[in-house]
């Protein structure tokens, strides 16, 4: 992919000239150097970084412009409140960002306010089609600002940037208390109402609750079905509908991506080409085999179909899809297909035992 049209992770901080953060450019500097670190282990790089410390309203409107539909994370680090973000020359309202975003095809993934008091924001980035929010509803120590966000990234870095977002949100805030008492727990925009506990002072705000699923590759490649090279297809038998939630949900704990029919394909969605879609793109094949066998004939068996058709054509091994039977206790190997047979499985019981 050309550098120019490479997903963009756009840090801005603001000092601000009437009240002077020292903190802002320790924060952007520190985390340019992670991207740019996570960047070099990439061959090729999959993302672009750019960053200013000390950006003024004439910048974001230049940034917006110049970047429209290849921001992927945003992240904002200086003074705010309900309505405003506060630049170094004044401030600009988040809702003509959000007005802005919402006129782009594929706005950002990630939007990470580390400032004050500025949940509120949320709901408007949301509107505008961005799936995860990063914000606070309390005055926030500029040191645990720093911290919090440092350690946020380069837990999602880490598994290969296969660890799901929330977990490296509540890993992240956990570190940065390790002193404290205090106990790190997102809440929902009506909690932010009704909640009076709350104690910890940022949350993780995701449009839908799926998107907390969501890992560093899926947060650059929103629009795919996910990065080639975590996705995981999972194929089943509707009669095994339920253990394939337990299977999926396994996965995801692991760190996995997954792509099954249930949870990735939405409605409106053309069905079939979702499913070749999937399967063109995943790097590996799961096949979900419980007491019907494999149905050829029926969806389970289109799906397979294509898989194998990845398999066995490529020159390149390397290309080749790597599929993996996993099977349910009530399964007889020996009644599998032939070409099934052939392939290493794994036996697999939902209750651990």
């Amino acid at each position: 992919m050309h550098p120019q049209s490479l997903p963009m992770v756009l840090l801005l901080g603001a000092r601000s000239e009437h009240q002077p953060l020292k903190a802002i450019p320790e924060e952007l500097s520190r985390l340019k150097a992670i991207f740019q670190e996570q960047r070099q282990r990439q061959h090729p790089p999959e993302f672009e970084v750019d960053s200013e410390a000390f950006f003024t309203q004439a910048h974001l409107k230049t940034q917006l412009s110049r970047l429209t539909n290849r921001i992927a994370i945003l992240h904002f680090a200086g003074h705010s409140n309900s309505r405003q973000l506060i630049t170094d020359d004044g401030a600009v309202y988040s809702h003509h960002i959000a007005n802005i975003l919402s006129t782009w095809s594929q706005p950002p993934t990630l939007i990470f306010l580390n400032g004050c008091h500025n949940a509120q924001h949320v709901s408007l980035f949301h509107e505008a089609g961005v799936p995860l929010v990063i914000a606070t509803w309390n005055k926030v120590d500029d040191a645990k600002a720093v911290e919090f966000a440092c350690s946020f990234y380069i837990n999602l870095f880490s598994e290969r940037g296969r660890l799901p977002i929330h977990i490296a949100f509540d890993r992240a805030g956990s570190q940065t208390l390790l002193g404290e008492s205090r106990e790190v727990r997102s809440v929902d925009l009506e909690g932010l109402q009704t909640d009076e506990d709350v104690e910890w002072d940022w949350s993780l705000f995701p449009a839908e609750p799926e998107n907390r699923n969501r890992n560093f590759h899926s947060l650059l490649h929103p629009y795919k079905p996910d990065s080639p090279d975590v996705q995981i297809f999972l194929s089943y038998s509707r009669t095994d509908q339920a253990t394939a939630a337990q299977l999926r949900e396994a996965l995801l704990q692991e760190g996995f991506t997954v792509f099954r029919d249930q949870e990735s394909i939405r409605l409106g969605d053309n069905w079939m080409q979702r499913l070749q879609t999937a399967v063109q793109h995943c790097s590996a094949f799961v096949l979900l085999v419980g007491r019907d066998g494999v149905q050829q004939g029926r969806w389970v068996g289109a799906e397979l179909e294509a898989a194998l058709s990845r398999k066995l054509s490529p020159y390149d091994d390397r290309e080749r899809l790597p599929i993996f039977p996993v099977l349910l206790p009530e399964t007889i190997p020996d009644e599998l297909p032939i070409f099934l047979q052939q392939i290493q499985s794994v036996n697999w019981h939902p209750d651990g035992c």
